[in-house]
């Protein structure tokens, strides 16, 4: 399996996070059960969480769960670091760039003969 199975699914994971996280600011629940304008990116964001876990479940009945598991999360904490920081506008500092090359440089170690 390819590269390119695991960067979609850890982008649909941390797409469907940020769009969680991004609607949720003045969430009351209140507000959730009489207003569907506030509810429809909360349903979104919960479509794609659950739509990644199907393609990870996919992953997983075709690769070792020793390498499926680390490189789907490993790219979705990438996917949402950078994520936050262009969509949220949260900060990222030197330490979480340097924890982001840290996991990617083990993702390639881990994969290098899987993938």
């Amino acid at each position: 399996m390819n590269y390119f199975f695991y960067v979609i699914q850890a982008v649909i994971s941390a797409a469907g996070v940020l769009i969680l996280r991004g609607s949720l600011d003045g969430f009351q629940l209140r507000n959730f059960t009489t207003s569907p304008r506030e509810a429809i990116p909360i349903i979104l964001g919960i479509f794609m969480y659950a739509l990644s876990f199907i393609l990870f479940l996919i992953i997983l009945s075709k690769v070792n769960v020793s390498i499926a598991y680390p490189v789907t999360i490993g790219l979705t904490l990438v996917f949402t670091l950078v994520g936050a920081r262009i969509f949220l506008h949260e900060s990222l500092s030197i330490r979480g760039m340097i924890g982001i090359s840290m996991i990617i440089v083990g993702i390639l170690l881990g994969t290098a003969k899987s993938l």
